[in-house]
This record gives structure tokens, C-alpha cells and sequence, in this order.
């Protein structure tokens, strides 16, 4: 199937209907680099009961921080005298920042105003704080952990709308550009190229079915060896993808 690039309100109608592991399945089998790795739902309340069901979806708006120590990347633009103020509407903010430095890079102010910019939520490779105020905001964040620090005067912003590499410090590197779907959920976050979004959904959607017969049956007592064998193809003896 030749890749087409579609509206981002028509990607995120369709992508919004599967969850980020349906979607992950869907990419392995495409061979496209999608999971970002050890990232997980802080925001809204875990005992709220939104919580389980959150799920965002929307285009990436890339941000990257480096340590205040970094001398050699790029300053952010005058142009941008807060990156989050420059968020647009429908995003999903993607931030990088360093795994090296103790701080937080995103706090409860920066989720108020990414909300009232119409953001529809955060994730971050790297730390978060004001875990209450984004609670109390019921704004979607994600991120590898979280902190008491704020950014200053550990890190600064180097670039706003950049490609960023995420993932690198586990061994699976995943490069996210501006405009690339981003899928998250409580079970992970997911990145799908544009311009490949129709055919994962198809993809996704086979599975989607798959799965359901193989649930049926197992719930009906069948063994996981013979409901994969006919649903999905698994040979007796060879062991099955979980």
C-alpha cells in the first residue's frame, strides 16, 4: 500500500478508536518504530475515575531541553519567548529533556496554559511536578518520572518543532517529528508517521478482530495454543506471541 498523508483532525478520528497497544501490534507488523518506552499516566487523579480510561491523541508539537550547562546548542528564537506559549491547538506537547540533570520540566502552571490553548495533553521523557495541579486541572500528562525541582536553573530549551530522539537510553530509539500522531494511554505512548496512519488503522483493526475471537474462546475454556492456531495462524508447538 502506497503511504498517504491525511488531515490530522481525519488521523486522530480514526486512531482515537484503538488503544496504544492495539496500535504498537499494528506497527511491529508494519516494521515502523513506534513505542516510547518507559513512560507512564500521571495526570488526571490514578484514583479518579477518568483515570483508567484516559486516552489522547493528537499531532506532535516537539520540544527539547538540554542542560543549562550545554554551551553549544542552539538558544531558543526571540520569536519564542515561552514554548509553550507557541502550543497549537489539538496538540500533543512531546518533550525531551535530559535523564542526567534531578529536575522537572513540566509543572502545573505550563499544563494551565497549555489547557486553555486547547492542548490535549503532555508527554515527556523526563520529569514532572505539581502532581495536584494537574489533577486538579484533569489535564492528561505522561511522563518517566517525576520531581520536586523545577527547570531553572538546571536546563533551558534549545529547540521547539524539531525531530527529537526518545527512547535512546533503553535501546530502542524512536525519532518524533513535528506532526507525527502521538496515541497514549495508559498502558503507553505510541508514535504513527502521518502518512501512514490509514494503513495502520487497517492493520490495527484486523487484530482488533483477531483478538476478540481468541478472547471468546479462551474465556470459554479453549486453550491459548488452539485459539491461536485457528484465529491467528500459530502452529501447534510454536510458541505464541503474548
Amino acid at each position: 500500500m502506497s503511504a498517504t498523508a491525511i488531515s490530522t483532525a481525519r488521523a486522530a478520528s480514526l486512531l482515537r478508536e484503538f488503544g496504544s497497544c492495539e496500535l504498537a501490534d499494528a506497527l511491529t507488523k508494519l516494521s515502523i518504530p513506534a513505542h516510547i518506552p518507559n513512560i507512564a499516566l500521571r495526570s488526571p487523579d490514578p484514583s479518579s475515575s477518568s483515570f483508567s480510561s484516559t486516552r489522547i491523541c493528537g499531532p506532535a508539537h516537539t520540544v527539547e531541553f538540554v542542560p543549562a550547562t550545554d554551551t553549544i546548542s542552539p538558544k531558543l528564537p526571540s520569536s519564542i519567548p515561552h514554548h509553550v506559549d507557541v502550543v497549537p491547538k489539538d496538540s500533543v506537547i512531546v518533550i525531551k529533556a535530559p535523564l542526567t540533570t534531578p529536575n522537572a520540566v513540566w509543572g502545573g502552571l505550563m499544563s494551565a496554559r497549555a489547557s486553555q490553548l486547547g492542548c490535549v495533553g503532555v508527554v515527556v521523557e523526563g520529569r514532572i511536578r505539581d502532581l495536584r495541579e494537574h489533577w486538579g486541572l484533569n489535564f492528561p500528562v505522561f511522563s518517566s518520572g517525576t520531581s520536586t525541582l523545577g527547570a531553572s536553573p538546571y536546563v533551558r530549551v534549545t529547540r521547539v518543532g524539531e525531530p527529537i530522539s526518545l527512547g535512546a537510553e533503553c535501546g530502542w530509539p524512536v525519532v518524533v517529528r513535528n506532526g507525527d500522531m502521538i496515541v497514549a494511554d495508559i498502558d503507553g505512548v505510541v508514535r504513527i508517521p502521518l502518512d501512514r496512519v490509514e494503513e495502520v488503522v487497517q492493520v490495527a483493526q484486523r487484530g482488533v478482530e483477531t483478538d476478540a475471537k481468541c478472547m471468546k474462546d479462551l474465556l470459554n475454556g479453549r486453550s491459548i495454543v488452539d485459539a491461536f492456531a485457528e484465529h491467528r495462524g500459530k502452529k501447534k508447538g510454536v510458541r505464541p506471541k503474548l
